[in-house]
């Protein structure tokens, strides 16, 4: 294969690029069940290749229990009168700064394989764009999304326990090995064995697929290796945003969940209802921006105004200018209400806060367009 070949990518090997994503997102996204001994066995010839000695192996229910377990054997530790100031050098030594061992020795030794086996040069030329277009087919990434949600809950839990204080255990969360996490880096190796007619598997190339195929979500430190059990379930939108209705969007088996409403984390206290369900009132109480936006998404602002009321601003030919006289968003929520002559359903958009005339609303919702203009231009 010439150097013109490689650095320029064909139509043909361009339209493979999202099969390999999606290839890789089904094994991702499928809920499983664990060969625990399989999945032990593929930890301990990973870390053996990357030379590491063999850790403690514990399997987990959820990374929330993996979690756990860590921050009770810090925990465990301090009450036996270790003085604060020895606390990260604890943390160190428990769950090492140098922690995604597997995460970066196995994708750095992995890379150094395929840079021998093939000019390096030509991989260099092309690396670049080429995880360029990996990455544009990929969807937002949900292994980070996951893992802030799951220390929000955790140092909610801490800040609530005045006895302790393991708040800069958090840092480690991101040093998990997760097949959500590792999409994109599955995808892009495997193209490249395509591009390149790689015969022969590498090692760390299957160790690498054995981890995510078998192994779920990994917490990989130098002395210790927490493995977790793959979700119970897991719930998206067509455009991969977490997201169910009347129950959790992802569920382990110890009963760690999360709710979400299209990407967009909620309270169980709403999640485990149907949005049908959903009541305007808990506007009133709701204190995070982000779930109040999604409380308004799926309540509808007709139900809002019905059962909350409204104060009338302005009206202009069967169009009426309301707000609605509450505290419920970051900003006032203005809204134009209007009658379809044809049909007499009822339609309610709402405008930009700035906007106190129906006219100029109508004008707004028509892209600066004036009334008149619109009704000859239609």
């Amino acid at each position: 294969m010439s150097n013109q070949e490689i650095l320029i990518l064909t139509p043909k090997q361009k339209e493979l690029i999202p099969i390999y994503r999606e290839k890789w997102e089904k094994i991702a996204f499928s809920p499983k069940t664990m060969d625990e001994e399989k999945t032990i066995q593929t930890v301990k010839e990973t870390y053996n290749l990357m030379g590491f000695n063999q850790p403690e192996i514990i399997i987990q229910d959820s990374p929330y229990q993996a979690l756990k377990t860590i921050a009770y054997q810090l925990q465990n530790r301090l009450g036996r009168g270790l003085k604060k100031e020895l606390e990260d050098n604890l943390l160190d030594n428990l769950a090492r700064k140098k922690s995604g061992i597997l995460n970066k020795s196995l994708s750095e030794s992995l890379d150094r394989e395929i840079r021998h086996e093939f000019y390096i040069q030509i991989l260099d030329d092309i690396e670049r764009p080429l995880w360029n277009l990996i990455d544009e087919e990929l969807p937002k990434e949900l292994g980070e999304q996951l893992w802030k949600e799951l220390t929000k809950i955790l140092v909610a839990e801490w800040e609530a326990d005045p006895m302790t204080e393991l708040h800069p255990l958090v840092k480690y969360l991101y040093n998990c090995f997760s097949c959500l996490m590792w999409i994109d880096v599955c995808s892009y190796f495997d193209f490249l064995f395509y591009i390149f007619e790689l015969k022969e598997p590498l090692k760390e190339w299957e160790l690498l697929q054995s981890l995510i195929t078998n192994c779920g979500w990994i917490m990989a430190y130098e002395n210790i290796c927490l493995i977790c059990k793959y979700p119970t379930s897991f719930c998206l939108d067509n455009e991969r945003n977490l997201h169910a209705m009347a129950k959790p969007a992802i569920e382990f088996e110890d009963g760690f969940s999360i709710y979400a409403n299209h990407g967009i984390v909620i309270p169980e206290k709403y999640g485990k209802l149907h949005p049908s369900k959903w009541s305007p009132n808990w506007l009133l109480e709701e204190e995070n921006a982000q779930v109040k936006q999604a409380l308004i998404k799926e309540i509808g602002y007709e139900t809002i105004c019905s059962e909350l009321g409204t104060v009338k601003i302005d009206s202009w030919q069967g169009y009426e200018l309301l707000k609605i006289d509450r505290d419920l968003d970051i900003e006032p929520i203005h809204l134009l209400k209007m009658t379809c002559p044809s049909t007499g359903n009822i339609y309610t958009l709402r405008i930009p806060p700035t906007i106190f005339n129906a006219k100029e609303g109508v004008k707004w919702i028509n892209w600066g367009i004036d009334y008149e203009d619109f009704v000859v231009q239609t």
